[in-house]
């Protein structure tokens, strides 16, 4: 059986509590206001509460609030669950307003929300006194070097532990791996005295919290077995590697434990927001541009020969190559002239080219490059599903054969419509690892705020006419 990364520690009772508690106020809402008399209404009630639970479940899973580790921070707790019911209800009350209608109970809606508030928070506030009433106390002893500042600070982590963290550990002591002769207070020996230790210092947990490296320098399997048989529990930390900007997790394949790391902020929930995002912005793209795209797809063959969408190979997510659709802004031949034109390029990098008095270009092809109309094809890229509406700048086959190592950072996501580099100056910024550190920015840093944030830029942009040529 394979567990799915990032799902693996999903918390499905609190998914059920949390239904329960929803489908309840409902229910109770419902017949004790007057929205039940309303029959003609049944099915739009109806509508509206599955509407509801899906949305409040999908920000509740953003914030991560059913992984079974939620309660570690505690006071994350009743904050996350509040910012859920309030996006939840602002996007309620958006979906209403687009189908207002009279026959709707407004006393009803007031009577859900408020008391769905109160309960669920209630209910993560009994769930934390559950938690720390079952939360049984036992002695452990840490294992972790001390020479190093981040081994005392997670040493310190673990002496202070409150018990609505789940781990209501008293801390002996530790054990130092280091080799270091100066013990600091609290050690318990040295780690070539494990076993004696733990015969002079009875507890129920050992906390290994080491690295690949100093694994290396003594046996781990056989200090693991030395728990096992001694009736230890043994609790492994592995502080492997230490990448800056890296996010990891635990997950397992069948019976094997697996320790992944990555960069790309986009777990599943993400992707599942992001891509619903895509094809609903993709499809009010085209149908509030299809005016614009039918003048301008007759402007382009009138003034020159040839076919009005540019079709052009360009290299989407980890690698995958799909045709980019554009209006044709340049003549027929401009693939060919491209080599001529190379010394004249302003991106001082041959892996980007731009050039500001392009002869390639049209009349037409200026003013739909200028206002950016020659990009609204690429919607239908993002309803496809090979491009995003923001993203990374999708690259040529050429440019990504030039790449160093650290340029295909870039292509760990979907490319988008729009992005940080369109947003921050365009043409302003002709330094290719500029670039490149915007679209990382991007990527390390996503979240649905900021490509709504990126998307309002980029209309403000369009408006102000700046950074396209």
């Amino acid at each position: 059986m394979i567990k799915n990364d990032k799902l693996v520690n999903f918390n499905v009772n609190h998914v059920i509590i949390d239904f329960l508690v929803i489908i309840s106020v409902y229910g109770a809402a419902y017949f004790l206001t007057p929205a039940w008399k309303n029959i003609d209404y049944r099915f739009f009630y109806g509508i509206m509460l599955l509407s509801f639970t899906i949305t409040f479940f999908l920000f509740m899973a953003f914030f991560r609030m059913y992984s079974m580790s939620t309660f570690f921070r505690p006071k994350s707790v009743l904050r996350n669950t509040t910012l859920s019911l309030v996006f939840t209800t602002a996007t309620m009350f958006v979906a209403l307003f687009s189908v207002y209608s009279t026959g709707f109970s407004r006393l009803f809606l007031l009577v859900f929300l408020s008391v769905t508030f109160i309960l669920l928070n209630t209910e993560k506030i009994i769930l934390l006194k559950v938690r720390k009433a079952t939360t049984f106390n036992t002695k452990a002893i840490y294992v972790g070097n001390m020479s190093e500042k981040k081994g005392k600070g997670l040493y310190e982590d673990f002496v202070h532990l409150t018990p609505l963290s789940g781990f209501n550990f008293t801390i002996l002591g530790y054990i130092d791996t280091s080799g270091a002769e100066t013990k600091a207070e609290g050690c318990l020996g040295d780690i070539k005295d494990f076993e004696m230790i733990l015969r002079h210092n009875p507890c129920g947990n050992v906390i290994f919290a080491i690295s690949i490296m100093e694994a290396q320098r003594f046996d781990i399997e056989q200090l693991l077995r030395i728990s096992s048989e001694m009736g230890i529990t043994s609790r492994v930390i592995f502080d492997s590697y230490q990448f800056e900007n890296y996010h990891w997790y635990v997950s397992s394949l069948g019976a094997y434990p697996m320790l992944t790391y990555d960069n790309v902020s986009l777990d599943p929930i993400s992707q599942v927001l992001k891509r619903s995002m895509d094809i609903v912005g993709g499809i009010t793209g085209v149908i509030l541009s299809l005016p614009i795209l039918i003048i301008t797809a007759i402007a382009i063959k009138l003034n020159s020969p040839g076919p009005v969408i540019f079709k052009q190979l360009r290299v989407g997510l980890h690698g995958e190559k799909f045709h980019i659709y554009k209006f044709r802004s340049m003549y027929i031949n401009a693939e060919q002239q491209l080599k001529d034109l190379m010394a004249k390029n302003e991106m001082g990098d041959s892996r980007v080219f731009k050039m500001k008095d392009d002869p390639r270009i049209t009349k037409i092809g200026k003013f739909i490059r200028k206002t950016s109309i020659d990009e609204l094809p690429q919607f239908f890229n993002v309803i496809i599903g090979n491009m995003s509406l923001v993203g990374t700048r999708p690259p040529t086959v050429n440019e990504v054969e030039q790449y160093d190592r650290h340029h295909f950072m870039r292509i760990s996501i979907k490319p988008g419509i729009t992005g940080m580099w369109q947003t921050s100056g365009r043409n302003k910024i002709t330094d290719f690892e500029q670039i490149v550190k915007l679209d990382v920015a991007y990527i390390e840093n996503w979240s649905l705020i900021l490509d709504i944030k990126l998307i309002l830029k980029t209309i403000k942009v369009l408006f102000d006419r700046t950074g396209a040529y």
